[in-house]
């Protein structure tokens, strides 16, 4: 167990530091963006570390257990909604049955377990009323140590 918590500790949190980064630079270029992680304490640990890289940004996080999100996030990006600046982190519960075509990017922060989650994620803002002439759907590239057995 000492071997395993000193190697452990040789953890960085590079993987986070790049999500935030990309979400921040996204967020310069697209009024609203939706990104999306299977695990939502994943999303809580990201909405925290963009909120202390810039406070003035409106995240809000989405997943199936928060209603008052989940009817807030399909409010701000659905057809025809008030302008405004968002990052949407969202979980999979989020990647069907809701309309988010307001959003001008997908961000898959992890890698779907199977295709027809990242098609359900990515056809949750490419739809034909959009108002966004192009769509940008971001995919994770992590280090072959990280990459899931899925990926080959």
């Amino acid at each position: 167990y000492q071997q395993v918590l000193a190697l452990a500790g040789q953890f960085s949190d590079r993987r986070d530091a790049a999500k935030v980064d990309l979400l921040r630079t996204l967020a310069g270029r697209h009024t609203m963006l939706v990104a999306f992680d299977s695990r939502p304490i994943s999303l809580a640990l990201l909405r925290q570390r963009l909120a202390e890289a810039d406070p003035e940004l409106n995240v809000i996080v989405a997943t199936g257990e928060q209603q008052a999100a989940r009817r807030e996030v399909t409010e701000h990006l659905r057809p025809g909604a008030a302008t405004g600046k968002l990052i949407a982190l969202c979980s999979d519960a989020m990647s069907e049955g809701v309309n988010l075509q307001a959003a001008a990017a997908v961000v898959h922060l992890d890698r779907p377990s199977v295709v027809r989650i990242a098609e359900q994620r990515v056809g949750r803002v490419d739809r034909m009323d959009s108002p966004n002439a192009v769509i940008e759907a971001w995919w994770p590239q992590d280090a072959p140590e990280l990459a899931l057995r899925a990926d080959e």
